[in-house]
């Protein structure tokens, strides 16, 4: 994450909390149906605790890591079982002390906001994170009608690299994933844009990195 859109989400912290709070979770009714109780599950971008706290509800042993230091504090504030569950770090200072612990990984409405240069080591410290077997959710917006297609950002400041879904597909494939299942979705907040969920499942194979 850049230090705009860092900043961005820095500043509204709170409101941003209250909107992702208002509604269901897009990736909830599929927890249950991709881990099971016990399982070690790492949400990175956790944001308001919403879906680690839907996880920890399951008996699935979750945890996640946020970047932005009022975001955390806003997840633990609303989600009180989540202290000492989700940390305020990132991911590359997370992943090399983590390493093959997780079953699975949540990645959602996070990849949109690393940048393309970031992206190939991104993906190999979430690859490390995982167990052979595990399983990565990644929620990605293909379109959004309230992002500058020449500064790839929002009016906020935020970072949008709006990826296709073949093109993400195949990164990922080159990196050992493989695809278990796909969805689209329309936005949970009613905001004019789509949505591509992606669960990929990781051999222990590293064809790169």
């Amino acid at each position: 994450m850049d230090e705009l859109t860092a900043a961005a989400y820095q500043t509204s912290a709170g409101a941003r909390a209250d909107l992702y709070e208002s509604v269901e979770s897009p990736l909830g009714r599929l927890f249950p149906l991709l881990f099971r109780p016990e399982q070690r599950v790492l949400d990175v971008g956790a944001g308001s605790g919403r879906d680690c706290a839907i996880l920890l509800s399951l008996k699935i042993d979750a945890h996640g890591i946020e970047p932005v230091g009022e975001l955390h504090r806003e997840a633990v504030i609303r989600h009180p079982e989540l202290i000492n569950r989700v940390v305020h770090t990132t991911l590359e200072d997370y992943a090399p002390a983590h390493r093959g612990r997780y079953d699975g990984v949540l990645l959602s409405a996070v990849l949109m906001h690393v940048p393309d240069s970031q992206l190939f080591n991104f993906v190999l410290a979430i690859r490390e994170l995982l167990k052979p077997g595990g399983k990565l959710v990644v929620s990605v917006p293909l379109e959004r009608s309230d992002v500058d297609p020449t500064t790839q950002r929002d009016a906020a400041g935020r970072l949008f690299v709006l990826r296709s879904e073949p093109e993400v597909t195949l990164f990922f494939e080159r990196l050992g994933f493989a695809v278990e299942s796909r969805f689209r979705s329309n936005d949970s907040l009613g905001r004019d844009a789509l949505w591509a969920t992606i669960v990929f499942t990781w051999s222990g194979d590293s064809p790169a990195g």
